[in-house]
């Protein structure tokens, strides 16, 4: 199944190398948990004004390209990492499973932030973007995103 969403003002490919804008998803996800972290990347990229990211439910998530990856992220206290390989040839985004569908949606679209080139909020900042995803959207989020140029409003 193919479902194209939303996401990517930070594309590497803009600058004329990386993948491009296909991920390709762990089978592993629910149709629920699918449809979570697809309308996360598409609200973010509601937010930055992002290009569209098309996601591949086909479990194709071996080394290379771009994956979504149901499985604990390599930072141990995190519950979603957004990882840019070292020759930025890749990227995988790794979701910790069995998160509930609130605590998933915020993550989701947290590392979605970074992939629309996002950082984290200064320390002591509450909102989607601070470290661990500790918040909503908010005043703070929006700063962050007009501070890169990338605020669709």
């Amino acid at each position: 199944m193919k479902t194209t969403i939303g996401a990517v003002a930070f594309l590497v490919l803009a600058a004329g190398c990386g993948p491009g804008n296909v991920f390709h998803g762990d089978l592993a996800f629910s149709e629920g948990e699918r449809t979570v972290i697809e309308e996360a990347a598409a609200t973010m990229a509601e937010r930055t004004g992002g290009e569209p990211v098309v996601i591949v439910w086909d479990g194709d998530v071996g080394a290379g390209e771009q994956r979504i990856l149901r499985r604990r992220p390599p930072s141990p206290t995190a519950d979603g990492q957004l990882i840019f390989s070292t020759e930025n040839v890749s990227r995988s985004l790794y979701v910790l499973p069995e998160l509930e569908e609130p605590r998933l949606r915020a993550v989701a679209e947290h590392e979605w932030g970074h992939w629309y080139g996002l950082s984290h909020l200064p320390e002591g900042e509450s909102g989607l973007m601070a470290r661990g995803a500790s918040g909503s959207w908010g005043e703070a989020d929006v700063a962050e995103c007009r501070r890169h140029d990338l605020c669709a409003y």
